[in-house]
């Protein structure tokens, strides 16, 4: 096959793919660091974007001995979202670990500006918590 021919077969997909340049349906440009994004449901219809930047945030939150109702506490944990990744640890004392792990604790639910933990037991003093999230 000759150059000509390559080019004219690869011009062919390129049109009926409704593609850029490439004939594979990838449209042309782009820069170093962009992604190629779907534009609309239909079959190559593809943009270049550049990715947004993920925004990670740290919180720690005191759960109140006296806080906790139906074994529940819920913190106000500023920036927080209801979409955000979230981790969360007993704080570095060893007295909040062993507090948080003898009570069971765990992170139940999140909601706009706060998060919610559950126990087994309930905690009777207050345990530090390290909170991390992902927006």
């Amino acid at each position: 096959m000759t150059n000509e021919q390559e080019a004219r077969i690869l011009e062919a997909i390129d049109d009926a793919s409704g593609g850029g340049g490439t004939g594979h349906g990838i449209p042309d440009g782009g820069t170093t660091g962009q992604v190629l994004t779907k534009s609309s449901g239909s079959d190559y219809d593809a943009d270049w974007a550049t990715p947004s930047a993920l925004s990670i945030s740290t919180a720690t939150v005191t759960l109140v001995a006296a806080d906790w109702g139906s074994s529940t506490n819920v913190v106000t944990v500023t920036g927080m979202t209801t979409t955000a990744k979230v981790w969360v640890s007993p704080a570095g004392t060893s007295a909040d670990t062993e507090a948080y792990a003898s009570a069971k604790i765990f992170c139940s639910a999140q909601g706009s500006g706060s998060l919610t933990f559950t126990c087994g037991t309930t905690p009777t003093t207050n345990i530090d918590v390290n909170v991390m999230w992902v927006a």
